[in-house]
């Protein structure tokens, strides 16, 4: 009999041909790509990236990583009010506190300018925000 840690397990990539990867199994085997080539620098990442979701993919020209609140609060607060067309806007905990509430007025005032203002939060991370502030927001056309 074989003991615990001598059984290979050698999971699929993918699910049948019917169904689409799940985000977790997508991000796995993206990170496991990217770590066995030159990673996002490899010519071959973005194809390898579309086999796997058949969404658009846009380029970054840059990226800055921003670890202080109040600076990411600042510069999100800043791109709405500069925003020209809409706003997309996706988070993964969006709180009626202080914070929260900047951020909704910033986005009632690009959709009172016109722009098609959309916001996607997570039901887990976002749980303890009243559904009172997601009226709002709605009556607000966002």
């Amino acid at each position: 009999m074989r003991s615990r840690n001598q059984v290979k397990f050698q999971p699929k990539l993918f699910p049948a041909a019917n169904r689409r990867p799940t985000r977790w199994l997508q991000q796995r085997v993206v990170t496991k790509e990217a770590l066995r080539t030159n990673g996002v620098a490899d010519p071959d990442y973005l194809a390898m990236l579309k086999r796997i979701d058949t969404s658009p993919w846009w380029s970054v020209d840059q990226l800055t990583p921003l670890f202080q609140g109040h600076v990411f609060l600042e510069r999100l607060i800043n791109n709405i009010r500069q925003a020209k067309q809409e706003v997309l806007l996706e988070s993964y905990i969006f709180h009626a506190d202080q914070s929260g509430k900047q951020i909704a007025e910033a986005l009632a005032n690009a959709a009172a300018r016109g722009l098609r203002v959309c916001v996607l939060v997570d039901a887990w991370g976002s749980n303890e925000t009243p559904s009172r502030f997601w009226t709002e927001l709605s009556e607000q056309g966002i």
